[in-house]
């Protein structure tokens, strides 16, 4: 019925794949399915060897797709989904921790609704453009060296009058794709371009015609999901406190960008929840 994908980055070192099976070993999905590990950026076979090792000294049923390139996650993401069969998919980035029991229960409890196209375990309506023009003012800071003003300058003109035009200005809602389920069909059916560079897998994940977008122009909702297995629509994700808010305390399964904003001091994640909802405390 499902495949669970987890994408591992060779570049990454098997301690982080080793915190994902912990975690995955923790908390019970609480449902059926086939486990993938996707391997992205293989060199040589063998360089699989120790993480194939580890997953079955911990007892773990699973499958394997090999990826030779280094490509960007949505990427090896369209590239494996070509490859399984089951009719959903829950894609899991690198990063990804469970944090709660029965997460695959609480996605699938809500997949049989034929108006359902996509559902993350986090979203926000952060837009890229206005967000690195907020962290890179047209204003000289003394301390800084030279080229770090003329980065900074150059990179304000560029979200201004180019990136502009690729991103919705703020507020912009999309799915976070680090934790998402979607049909396999409805995924083969996502129009993308290249997506060799990180700033193209932007551009998809919230870009002007974003993995949200198309779906939300195909009459499908997009949901984020809770802890408790609660789904919520775009106007609500601020209330499912499960990103970039409050103490995330609602969050299902985590990843690096959900830590950073646990390990900020108090102004720093004032200014991560202002770019993320437009919330100023």
């Amino acid at each position: 019925m499902v495949s669970v994908v987890h994408l591992v980055w060779m570049d990454y070192g098997i301690e982080l794949f080793s915190k994902f099976l912990e975690s995955y070993t923790k908390f019970p999905a609480g449902y059926p399915h086939d486990l993938v590990l996707l391997f992205n950026g293989v060199k040589e076979l063998k360089d699989t060897d120790p993480y194939v090792d580890l997953a079955r000294k911990a007892g773990l049923s699973f499958k394997t797709h090999l990826n030779y390139r280094r490509d960007q996650d949505l990427q090896a993401y369209f590239w494996v989904t070509e490859r399984i069969t089951t009719p959903y998919v829950l894609f899991l980035n690198s990063y990804v921790r469970f944090l709660s029991g029965g997460w695959l229960a609480k996605y699938m409890s809500h997949s049989n609704s034929e108006e359902i196209g996509i559902i993350g375990a986090t979203g926000s309506w952060l837009s890229y453009y206005r967000t690195v023009r907020n962290i890179n003012p047209l204003k000289w800071q003394s301390k800084d060296s030279f080229k770090d003003n003329l980065r900074r300058y150059r990179t304000f003109l560029k979200a201004k009058f180019y990136w502009k035009w690729l991103f919705p200005d703020f507020p912009n809602p999309h799915i976070r794709t680090n934790a998402f389920l979607i049909r396999r069909d409805l995924m083969l059916a996502i129009r993308t371009r290249s997506l060799r560079s990180k700033f193209q897998a932007y551009l998809l994940e919230s870009g002007l015609k974003s993995i949200t977008r198309q779906i939300l122009n195909k009459g499908k909702r997009v949901l984020v999901i809770d802890k408790n297995g609660n789904t919520h629509d775009p106007l609500k994700w601020p209330d499912a406190k499960v990103f970039w808010i409050a103490d995330q305390e609602n969050l299902l399964i985590s990843d690096n960008q959900t830590q950073n904003y646990a390990n900020a001091d108090s102004q720093g994640k004032k200014e991560m929840t202002a770019n993320a909802w437009g919330i100023k405390g």
